[in-house]
């Protein structure tokens, strides 16, 4: 019998479920392999939020106010329909939500009298929210069967307000997320968007994404939307 040699081992991959677990866990811009003083517009602030009860308790009613201001128009239409409830609890799942948020940056004040500080403190108390993303760490398509899921950051909601559009805010949220997929393993980012969001769509694909292999049309069945993807 030949001389018998042991086998190198094998450098064993992340599971989806490894990867998605540990980028649940950062808290914070550089945990997630982001520089936020590259993405920093003045007069805009740049914000992470690991949870939607991570900032003031203002934020979720300013980010559905915000939602409603640009979609519910477009949801009552759909085949989804509007829930006000289920799109509060949604943009509040203290488990699974994540948030960039563009806020206007707050003018720096040296002495106060009390009633200065009194005015500042009632402003700060309410967000100035200029837009937001709102995303998760998941699996690609929960119809695949577990071992052959990937890890992908899902863009739940891109929302900029209406007089801040067209100052290329969108598009750096858009950036981040990808560059957040990359630092944290995820191998694409996806979302959806109705097919009567023209504007949104064109925008979707000027930046480079593409129907996902999820995408209903790749089964044959008729949608009122897309599931888009980019890989990164």
């Amino acid at each position: 019998m030949g001389k018998k040699t042991k086998s190198k081992p094998q450098n064993k991959l992340p599971t989806t479920s490894t990867i998605l677990r540990i980028a649940n866990s950062l808290t914070t811009l550089k945990n997630l392999h982001i520089a936020p003083d590259h993405f920093h517009a003045p007069p805009h602030v740049i914000r992470f939020y690991d949870s939607p009860h991570a900032s003031s308790a203002t934020f979720l009613p300013a980010a559905l106010a915000l939602f409603e201001e640009n979609m519910e128009a477009l949801y009552e239409t759909s085949s989804f329909g509007y829930d006000r409830q289920e799109k509060l609890e949604e943009l509040g799942d203290q488990k699974h939500a994540r948030f960039i948020v563009v806020e206007q940056e707050q003018e720096e004040q040296t002495e106060q009298t009390e009633q200065e500080k009194e005015k500042e403190q009632n402003r700060q108390d309410q967000t100035d929210l200029i837009a937001f993303s709102h995303f998760r760490f998941c699996p690609d398509d929960d119809d695949k069967p577990t071992n052959k899921q990937q890890p992908v950051v899902y863009c739940y909601e891109l929302q900029v307000g209406l007089k801040h559009q067209g100052k290329k805010l969108g598009k750096m949220l858009m950036h981040m997320l990808e560059e957040i997929a990359k630092g944290a393993g995820c191998g694409k980012v996806m979302l959806t968007v109705f097919k009567s969001n023209v504007n949104a769509l064109g925008f979707y694909r000027r930046l480079g994404y593409k129907e996902d292999e999820s995408d209903p049309s790749n089964f044959g069945e008729e949608s009122d939307y897309f599931i888009l993807s980019l890989v990164v």
